[in-house]
């Protein structure tokens, strides 16, 4: 195999689809010595990927021409078509590297010089390891994801979050997000599951959310001001980028949260973290951490539906499945469970994380 030492990923959106591929980017380095490492996304992501690679490729859509004309000259040895849908697997093959590699699928085999056999069973993250050994590169005894913040982020995070540390109890983070309607827990249920965890840690609930989520995020912290009428505050911090949002996750305690993009951000801080997981897999998508725990209430019949909308009705007359039933009557006990097995009874120091010794 010639030498690679320009080489390209392609993952256009999906905020966690982009975290769970950067997984790839570190046992590159280490199986390609000196290799510059590009990534072609688009926002928010590219705020992501800065720090973790050499240069970030940032898609517009409409200026399709110059946009080829530039992955042409910059003459790639390998690409990694990490979205394959039809756009890229043809961006792909315009690029005209040497090596090119995806999955098989129809109407983008064409584009690759080693297409993979598709296999849905395995976990993204290990679907996407076989690329590794397309290339030759062993993997790493443990998959883990590379922390994108530096020294500011988790300074401004710490102040961010001084007024509640002050107040001398473990911090909660209860996340809002998702980008299907059926993936997102109803703001409800996460309030009542993350002010029982709250109490049961006699912690402090943090609100977070993305700039997409404000709706979802006022309503949770009414429910948690209602359900927490004991006095414990609940705490609420506005969105940032993501870059910032990792620095936020990784200076809590612990976090609540459903599959979703921020789920994946938690686990490149490295808080202990439990996974909602409603219509989806997590044998597919679970968090990829090793303080992490996914939940999944399996006796609805039709558990994982993967579908984007739930179909159930809100009130069902018939005895039927309830809308959203798969997290509206996922049992505490598992979610309890869940967190005793991660999260230490003391609060953590400042900004260690799973990572890092204690």
């Amino acid at each position: 195999m010639r030498p690679i030492r320009r080489l390209l990923l392609i993952k256009l959106r999906g905020i966690g689809d982009v975290v769970l591929s950067t997984a790839l980017i570190e046992p590159l380095r280490a199986g390609l010595p000196g290799v510059e490492i590009d990534f072609a996304t688009s926002p928010p992501c590219d705020d992501l990927l800065a720090p973790l690679v050499d240069r970030v490729l940032v898609y517009t859509a409409g200026e399709d021409a110059g946009w080829l004309r530039g992955l042409r000259r910059a003459k790639y040895d390998a690409v990694l078509d990490l979205m394959g849908n039809p756009g890229t697997a043809l961006w792909t093959r315009l690029t005209g590297a040497p090596i090119r590699l995806g999955v098989r699928r129809p109407r983008r085999t064409y584009a690759y010089t080693t297409a993979l056999p598709p296999e849905p069973h395995l976990p993204v993250v290990e679907q996407e390891a076989r690329m590794l050994d397309a290339l030759g590169i062993a993997r790493p005894s443990r998959i883990r994801l590379p922390d994108p913040t530096d020294a500011a982020d988790r300074a401004q995070a710490a102040e961010e979050l001084r007024p509640a540390r002050a107040l001398g109890k473990p911090l909660l983070g209860v996340i809002v997000g998702g980008g299907w309607p059926a993936k997102r827990c109803p703001p409800e249920t996460l309030a009542e599951l993350g002010a029982a965890v709250a109490v049961s840690r006699d912690a402090v609930p943090v609100v977070l959310s993305g700039p997409d989520d404000t709706a979802d995020a006022d309503r949770l912290e009414v429910e948690l001001n209602r359900l927490l009428s004991d006095g414990t505050p609940v705490v609420r911090l506005p969105p940032t980028t993501l870059r910032r949002t990792v620095a936020r996750y990784g200076a809590l305690d612990a976090v609540l949260v459903n599959d979703s993009g921020p789920m994946h951000l938690a686990a490149m801080s490295g808080v202990p973290l439990v996974g909602l997981f409603g219509p989806t897999r997590p044998e597919s998508h679970a968090p990829v951490s090793p303080v992490a725990r996914a939940v999944q209430h399996l006796s609805p019949p039709c558990v994982p539906c993967e579908l984007l909308r739930c179909p159930w009705p809100e009130a069902p007359t018939d005895g039927s499945i309830r809308h959203q039933a798969c997290f509206r009557d996922l049992p505490l006990a598992d979610v309890l469970a869940a967190f005793a097995a991660i999260w230490p009874r003391s609060p953590r120091p400042d900004h260690v994380t799973a990572r890092d010794p204690v």
